[in-house]
């Protein structure tokens, strides 16, 4: 992931919701990008975390998410048999 910022117009502002654009976007594209990141594509149960800096999304998030595209996550895929799978159906 990658922002950019303006150097002439950077402040503290400028710089917080760059932060939370990254943060919401990433937390996005985690059930999409799970096989390339994750052990296996198994995302950790990460339910009972706490995030560490919470002011920060509380600050900027909804101002961050009200200039994003509305967000549909990708329906879940259905796996598909495996390579043995498939030859042991074809025999039956």
């Amino acid at each position: 992931l990658m922002t950019e910022l303006p150097t002439a117009v950077v402040d503290r502002d400028e710089l917080g919701r760059g932060l939370a654009r990254l943060a919401i976007v990433a937390d996005r594209l985690l059930d999409d990008t799970a096989a390339a990141v994750a052990d296996r594509g198994v995302v950790p149960d990460w339910s009972g975390r706490a995030s560490r800096n919470p002011a920060l999304l509380e600050r900027y998030a909804a101002e961050v998410e009200a200039a994003m595209p509305a967000w549909v996550p990708a329906p879940p895929k259905q796996r598909r048999a495996g390579l043995l799978a498939r030859i042991i159906g074809r025999i039956r």
